[in-house]
């Protein structure tokens, strides 16, 4: 539907009304109706949640969608990573990089299916070796 034919309906539906009234009529849609609806439909596809069900509902951060918590997946992974374990003060001629293994959490957006990593829990350190060689 483009607006005229937007405008050809909702014209139909005031048929019989006086100018004052179809006002009326288009400010209650306007200022309550309308953005009702809106939010009705963007809560479906959950673009938007209730101030006071924030606390049910997680954000995904790659979709921008919130999904209810009880439906995420959780996962856990041993993960080792090549980081900076140690920086100096001055040129970065001291700094020091090694293998660091953690433990991840990642949680899983069941809308598009993005892994978000919720928390890791460093075990250990491997490897480490000064960075510029």
């Amino acid at each position: 539907m483009n607006k005229k034919q937007f405008t050809q309906y909702v014209e139909s539906q005031m048929d019989g009304l006086t100018d004052e009234q179809k006002i009326a009529l288009l400010r209650k849609m306007e200022g309550n109706w309308i953005p009702t609806l809106l939010k009705k439909y963007h809560k479906k596809l959950g673009y938007y949640v209730e101030p006071k069900e924030k606390d049910e509902y997680i954000l995904c951060e790659e979709c921008k969608r919130y999904y209810l918590k009880r439906k995420e997946k959780s996962q856990y992974v041993n993960e080792t990573r090549t980081e900076t374990t140690f920086t100096d003060a001055g040129y970065g001629d001291d700094d020091m990089i090694g293998d660091v293994r953690y433990f991840v959490e990642y949680k899983t957006c069941p809308r598009c299916g993005h892994k978000q990593e919720i928390s890791k829990l460093y075990l250990e350190t491997k490897n480490e070796r000064r960075a510029r060689g």
